[in-house]
C-alpha cells in the first residue's frame, strides 16, 4: 500500500478550511496551559524587573546570567516549561484523536493527563536516548575515518550520509505519537512496519506542506510589511497596528500548519489500516 501524496495534501487544506471550528475546540485546551504558562512567566518577568530597558541593555552587554536571576524567575521557568510539555503532548493527543478518530470536535475542554500522556513523555525520552547513542556512534565513526585516513572529504561524506540515514530512522518512526494517541501498541514498531517503502512519499508530503506554509508565511510578511511601510508615512504610532496584525497572523498560520500536518498524518495512517483514507 502506498499514500497519494497529492490526495492527502489536498484533503488536509480542505479540512482545515471546513473544519476549523472543530480544530479550534480540539486545541483549545492545550493552548489555555500553554497561555497559563506563558502569562505566569512574564508577570513574574515583569515583577521582578527582568523585563525593563535596564534590563534588557545588560543583557545585551553580557553583563547578565540566568545564574543572577531571582530564585521566582527560575521556579517561572519550570512552571513554562512544564505547562508547554503538558500543551505540546496534549495537542498532539487531541489533534491525532480527532484526525484518526473524530473524537473531540465537539467540545471545548479535552485535556489528557492519564497513561497516553505518560507514554507520551517516556516515548519521548526512549527517543531521546536512541537519537543521542546514535549521533554518538555515527558521529565517532566519522571522527575515527578522518583520523585514520586523515581526508575531510571522506569525513563530509560520511557526514551526509549518517545525516540522510538520521532522516530516514525519523520518518519511518513519525507515527509514533499518533500510535500512542490512538491506544496502538508498540508505537514505535508499527510505526517501522507501515512506513516501510513509504519513507521517501511522507518525506515528499512534507517537503510540499512545508513548502506552501512558508509561501503563505512569505506572502503575509510582505503584505505586512507594506502596510507597515505605508502607515510609518502617515504616523510612527500606526506601525502598531501591522505589529498586532502579525502577532494575528503567526497564530493563524500556526494554527493552520498544525491542523494540515496532523490531518496528514492521519490520513497516511488510515491509507495503510483501511486501505484507502478517502
Amino acid at each position: 500500500m502506498t499514500i497519494e501524496i497529492m490526495k492527502i495534501f489536498k484533503e488536509s487544506f480542505r479540512d482545515a478550511r471546513e473544519h476549523k471550528l472543530e480544530w479550534a475546540r480540539v486545541a483549545c485546551a492545550p493552548v489555555v496551559i500553554w497561555l497559563i504558562g506563558i502569562i505566569f512567566m512574564s508577570l513574574v518577568y515583569w515583577s521582578v524587573g527582568l523585563w525593563s530597558f535596564d534590563a534588557l541593555v545588560s543583557q545585551m552587554k553580557g553583563e547578565s546570567s540566568s545564574f543572577e536571576q531571582p530564585f521566582i524567575a527560575t521556579f517561572a521557568h519550570v512552571v513554562y516549561y512544564i505547562t508547554y510539555f503538558i500543551a505540546i503532548f496534549n495537542l498532539y493527543i487531541n489533534g491525532f484523536r480527532y484526525g484518526v478518530l473524530g473524537e473531540g470536535g465537539d467540545r471545548w475542554w479535552a485535556l489528557h493527563l492519564d497513561w497516553r500522556f505518560v507514554k507520551m513523555i517516556l516515548y519521548s525520552i526512549l527517543i531521546g536516548i536512541l537519537a543521542t547513542i546514535y549521533i554518538l556512534i555515527t558521529g565517532g565513526i566519522a571522527l575515527g575515518a578522518h583520523f585514520l585516513v586523515g581526508s575531510t572529504a571522506l569525513t563530509v561524506v560520511l557526514g551526509i550520509l549518517f545525516v540522510i540515514y538520521g532522516i530516514y530512522l525519523a520518518l519511518r518512526l513519525s507515527l509514533t505519537y499518533l500510535l500512542i494517541a490512538i491506544d496502538q501498541e508498540k508505537p514505535i514498531r508499527v510505526s517501522w512496519r507501515l512506513l516501510k517503502g513509504n519513507v521517501l512519499r511522507v518525506l515528499g508530503l512534507l517537503i510540499l506542506i512545508g513548502i506552501v506554509i512558508s509561501l503563505i508565511g512569505l506572502a503575509g510578511i510582505i503584505v505586512l510589511g507594506i502596510l507597515g511601510w505605508i502607515l510609518s508615512l502617515i504616523s510612527v504610532w500606526l506601525i502598531a497596528i501591522p505589529i498586532v496584525l502579525f502577532a494575528l497572523f503567526s497564530i493563524i498560520l500556526w494554527f493552520v500548519s498544525w491542523i494540515v500536518g496532523t490531518k496528514a498524518l492521519s490520513l497516511v495512517y488510515k491509507t495503510f489500516t483501511s486501505g484507502t483514507a478517502f
